[in-house]
């Protein structure tokens, strides 16, 4: 198992996912990725309606295809993203997608937590709670399914995504960590002012850095692996260092 993975932006982060998605890779991997601008993440049911890609034209937004599943992402400097790979072979992850993604959560949760910011795990799929708002469910932060990440008073922070195939399983968490401008995914995708104000009300972010965030997810989740991979990716220091007041400090913007 490699070291984590920095990838520069959200055209790099995709291709990196369709390649262990298509090929052969046998390596445990994880990559974060942060935006510098905004770009929109669709999936290949939107990404081929043409009057969204009419819409993102004339607002002047990127689109990029986004592979492995999952709603609509925009993408943006609001959003730490965290891609794990874990081959077929090595298969030490939980099984069933709700099992997986409670995994995934409960190493934000413990990373968000350890860093000053108080999360939990969804307990309910907030998606039964707004079917009179079916439009939120084309926004990967319209709802929460059970095993996401919540703030301490139910606003969501931490989408996931998963998917499995012969060759191994992709685990995607986007953290949203800034203000994330709501009425520019709304107006692309063409949804109503209402979904813009929803999404307002039911989304939070952490006043972290987004790489502090990201290597620190990357730490739980090392701890989680090393027993059944028997490699480390994150140093041995930065376990070390992470609960002390310092490295709590510099995670404040």
């Amino acid at each position: 198992m490699s070291g984590v993975e920095w990838l520069a932006d959200a055209q790099s982060e995709q291709g990196w996912i369709a390649d262990r998605l298509r090929g052969e890779d046998r390596q445990v991997r994880i990559a974060g990725c942060t935006y510098g601008v905004p770009v929109l993440l669709l999936p290949p049911v939107q990404f081929t309606d043409a009057r969204v890609l009419a819409r993102s034209c004339r607002s002047g937004l990127p689109v990029l295809r986004r592979y492995g599943g999952g709603a609509a992402v925009l993408a943006g400097p609001w959003l730490a993203s965290l891609n794990l790979w874990v081959p077929a072979a090595q298969r030490p992850l939980p099984t069933g997608l709700a099992a997986l993604r409670q995994w995934v959560g409960q190493m934000h949760v413990g990373a968000l937590n350890r860093l000053g910011f108080q999360t939990r795990l969804a307990q309910v799929a907030t998606a039964e709670l707004v079917e009179a708002c079916a439009a939120l469910r084309a926004a990967c932060f319209g709802a929460a399914s059970i095993g996401e990440v919540l703030d301490d008073v139910g606003r969501k922070v931490v989408g996931i995504s998963q998917h499995r195939s012969p060759r191994g399983t992709w685990i995607g968490a986007g953290t949203l960590v800034g203000p994330t401008d709501w009425s520019l995914l709304c107006k692309t995708l063409g949804l109503p002012g209402s979904v813009t104000r929803l999404l307002h009300e039911r989304t939070s972010w952490c006043p972290l850095r987004a790489r502090l965030v990201l290597t620190a997810v990357a730490a739980e989740v090392s701890c989680s692996l090393e027993s059944t991979c028997g490699a480390k990716f994150v140093p041995e220091y930065y376990r070390q260092s992470a609960s002390s007041s310092e490295t709590k400090s510099a995670a404040r913007l």
